[in-house]
């Protein structure tokens, strides 16, 4: 292996394990922001959870809604507001361990790695050695073009993580969204009185929407980590890309209770993943480029390379 190849494989060693850092450092953060929602949710839980107690121990608050007939009604209120709290406060347990996972796992992925320092501080320090031995334009200019080469086949592969991450993501929202469809045309039968099996499937429905939307906020937690880490290469801040967007799903789509809201939450969900699509299209045009620039940059090397010393 000569000096260029040495140092290029240094710098792609050297990237990865920087890239490994970056991603812990960022899913830690969410892990926290994600342990300061769920005290907030489990505490916003424990009130609709008092409140639907006061309505059932309550002796003069029970003969005041018995007394204007609507005990039943305000009974079902306070119920579905527990229920909905309660969901997003179940999703938010299930968010902070997603998070937690990352950290371990990523944790554990840099601990299998060599710390690449040393040995970038070698190869470019023979680099250097090199340089000084061979000087001359045509040396220099060859070396360029493979470090900036080298750098390019890094992004690229970046850029494919987030492709296949936002993929993911977009197949997961589009499940979620036949499982609400189901659910609406279920729940339609069920409002024209088609029983209790009729109502059994409905609610299997909304459950299957919710495990769903589980399995899309991992896939979305992950590419919006890949996505960070494209923001952050070279040569991309000028480029018109709306990947700035946080992709959290919408709390009220883990409330879904009732007929009434599946048509919404349908809305939603297709939204996201539009949202998804969109940018995973755009990652496809800036990987395009890159591509490209790679290629070009392969055919002026070898052509230098040829040249050399003629």
């Amino acid at each position: 292996m000569d000096v260029y190849e040495r140092l290029q494989e240094a710098i792609r060693h050297l990237k990865e394990y920087e890239i490994i850092q970056g991603r812990i450092e960022s899913a830690q953060e969410m892990a926290q922001k994600a342990g300061t929602d769920l005290l907030d949710l489990e505490k916003q839980m424990r009130l609709e959870g008092k409140d639907l107690e006061r309505l059932d121990n309550n002796y003069l608050v029970n003969i005041w809604h018995h007394f204007r007939g609507t005990f039943d009604q305000e009974r079902q209120k306070e119920e579905l507001e527990y229920l909905a709290a309660k969901l997003r406060y179940e999703q938010a347990i299930y968010t902070l361990e997603s998070w937690k996972r990352q950290v371990s796992h990523l944790e554990q992925e840099l601990a299998g790695l060599p710390d690449p320092k040393p040995e970038y501080l070698l190869a470019l320090k023979a680099k250097e050695d090199y340089l000084l031995k061979n000087q001359g334009p045509e040396a220099q200019y060859i070396f360029d073009l493979g470090e900036e080469m080298a750098g390019l086949e890094t992004q690229i592969q970046e850029v494919e993580e987030a492709i296949t991450a936002g993929r993911e993501a977009s197949e997961q929202l589009k499940e979620a969204e036949k499982s609400w469809s189901s659910a609406q045309n279920w729940g339609a039968l069920d409002i024209l009185g088609g029983g209790m099996l009729v109502t059994a499937v409905k609610h299997s429905r909304i459950n299957d929407g919710h495990k769903r939307l589980k399995l899309a906020q991992d896939s979305l937690n992950r590419f919006q980590r890949e996505l960070q880490d494209v923001q952050k290469l070279d040569k991309v801040d000028n480029i018109n890309i709306s990947i700035a967007a946080d992709f959290l799903l919408d709390g009220f789509l883990f409330d879904i209770i009732v007929q009434s809201q599946i048509s919404k939450a349908m809305e939603r969900t297709r939204n996201t993943c539009n949202q998804v699509d969109s940018a995973v299209n755009e990652l496809k045009q800036l990987q395009n480029g890159m591509q490209k620039r790679c290629a070009k940059l392969k055919t002026e090397k070898i052509k230098a390379i040829e040249n050399y010393g003629l």
